[in-house]
């Protein structure tokens, strides 16, 4: 049993729970698994949504807490995006990061 569980389990520190399960699943070494995590974490985060039952706290719980572990991976929810690329190629019209 890791050290923090018991103060994780007593404060429903599920942030933290989940730090120490990746700590014990995913070792800083093995890239391949990281990668593959991060991936999982953004495809859960975009495939999220509000229940019918679900409070606008839980589902913001929920959010933050998809947002933190892909945070925690080494990534963010707009680092894939390469906007530039996706526009149309319209002539005349120069594209700025304001656009």
């Amino acid at each position: 049993m890791h050290l923090d569980f018991q103060q994780c389990k007593n404060y429903y520190d599920s942030l933290k729970l989940i730090k120490i399960i990746h700590k014990f699943v995913f070792r800083s070494d093995d890239w391949q698994y990281k990668y593959k995590a991060k991936d999982q974490a953004k495809r859960n985060y975009y495939n999220l949504h509000q229940g019918p039952n679900m409070t606008c706290q839980e589902y913001f719980e929920k959010v933050r807490n998809v947002g933190e572990v892909i945070k925690s991976l080494g990534g963010s929810l707009c680092d894939d995006l390469n906007l530039k690329n996706e526009l149309p190629n319209i002539p005349n019209v120069k594209y700025t990061d304001q656009m």
